[in-house]
């Protein structure tokens, strides 16, 4: 039987992993007898009212195991976020991501909408990412494209190549769509390297934004730290490498 278990790191102690009730969580996952589809799992609690899991299916054309990411769209605390997913035909799609919460009741709406084709071409399980970037101050009041008084933030959309052996990366806002910057990442890449997982953190409070790379070059897994820019044309850099044991 699978199982999904809540485990919550206290922020003064990243080691201290502990059972937690948060007031609400939301986790989209591929089931077995489900494939053409994401299911989404969520409840919510407060001091008082632990509600229990609900189980929603959104189905459309998505191969089994094909991957799937998140991205903010705007400011608002996450309620508005965009899905990107892998139809059968590779094309990397976008669909509208809503919630819309009321006193952490049940009945919290979360809409799911089919959005648009991204002119993108993703293997389905190919390592997949996005990270938000804010480009707003770039533009007056007056160049500002009406879009992105809704959907401010651009999308910088990584993702492996068909051999693993490469990574590209585009980028997507409401007024242009998407284009082609895999230049600017170039002299982040390692040759003969395989390129394992992605993971972006879009850290709202502070502003911070990174994005994690798993790869191997011969020598077992690693992880790096890559700083997302700013801004559109500033420059990539590596953080930091991340110091982990994987047992190998």
């Amino acid at each position: 039987m699978d199982e999904l278990f809540e485990r919550q790191a206290p922020s003064n102690d990243s080691q201290a992993w502990k059972d937690d009730n948060l007031s609400g969580l939301v986790v989209l996952f591929q089931e077995k007898d489900f494939a053409n589809g994401i299911t989404q799992g969520r409840y919510t609690s407060n001091s008082r009212t632990s509600n229990p899991w609900i189980a929603d299916k959104f189905g459309f054309s998505q191969p089994q195991g094909s991957t799937f990411a998140l991205c903010p769209v705007s400011h608002r605390s996450g309620k508005q976020i965009m899905l990107y997913t892998v139809d059968s035909d590779r094309n990397l799609q976008q669909h509208e991501y809503t919630i819309s919460e009321t006193n952490l009741d049940p009945g919290t709406v979360i809409s799911l909408t089919r959005e648009s084709a991204t002119a993108l071409v993703v293997e389905p399980r190919s390592p997949l990412t996005i990270a938000a970037q804010d480009n707003q101050p770039l533009y007056t009041v007056d160049t500002l494209p009406e879009c992105a008084k809704r959907r401010p933030l651009t999308h910088l959309i990584i993702h492996a190549s068909k051999d693993s052996q490469s990574l590209i990366f585009s980028a997507w806002n409401c007024s242009s769509g998407v284009s082609d910057h895999t230049s600017q990442i170039k002299p982040l890449q390692k040759t003969n390297t395989t390129f394992l997982a992605l993971s972006a953190l879009n850290n709202k409070g502070t502003g911070d934004r990174v994005i994690y790379i798993m790869f191997d070059d011969g020598k077992g897994p690693q992880i790096e730290e890559w700083t997302v820019p700013t801004h559109v044309g500033d420059p990539w850099a590596t953080s930091r490498n991340v110091n982990t044991d994987f047992g190998l």
